[in-house]
């Protein structure tokens, strides 16, 4: 998970050594991340590391490491991004 971010529902699996580059797709090469912070690593020039015994650890574009606020982050943010999403993508079920 994305450090503080408060989504728990849709998601979504992410190869943190990318499958298409010959990462593992396995359980220890896999980071769960909502679609807002998904996007972030893939298009947003975020990066992360995962090892066994420390929690992930996200690095902004200019390479600095990324300190949580107190706050949740993904409240507005992700209402903003479900906005922003054809309808069939979101499923409101």
């Amino acid at each position: 998970m994305f450090p503080g971010c408060n989504r728990r529902r849709y998601l979504q699996a992410h190869h943190v050594w990318h499958w298409t580059k010959g990462g593992p797709t396995d359980i220890d090469n896999l980071c769960l991340l909502c679609g807002y912070h998904h996007y972030l690593v893939h298009e947003g020039g975020w990066e992360m590391k995962i090892s066994k015994a420390e929690p992930p650890v996200f690095y902004r574009p200019n390479g600095l490491v990324f300190e949580p606020s107190p706050e949740p982050l993904c409240d507005e943010i992700f209402s903003r991004f479900l906005w922003d999403m054809a309808p069939e993508v979101v499923d409101t079920s």
